[in-house]
């Protein structure tokens, strides 16, 4: 299943996908209805949706950039969202 995914998914469809859940909470429970953690192949995506779906479910629906990244430190999630995990891609 990874490899069809890495196959016909781009990383830049993920972030498309988490830029259009942090802009309203409507398209968090649209997304969130259809995919999972899983879903995401860049570790970093992977991350930010997990972050996402913690504040949702503390009742947080429109979270900020400032949000996201308290949440990556009470979840040690820092180093997964940013530094040099991150790698270039070609969006």
């Amino acid at each position: 299943m990874d490899q069809i995914k890495a196959k016909f998914a781009h990383p830049g469809n993920e972030a498309a996908v988490l830029a259009c859940v942090l802009q309203s909470p409507a398209n968090y429970f649209e997304v969130e209805s259809q995919l999972s953690e899983q879903d995401f192949l860049t570790p970093h995506h992977k991350a930010i949706w997990v972050i996402i779906k913690s504040l949702s479910q503390q009742g947080i629906t429109s979270p900020d950039i400032s949000t996201v990244l308290t949440r990556a430190g009470d979840l040690d999630l820092e180093k997964e969202i940013s530094g040099p995990n991150i790698k270039a891609y070609d969006y």
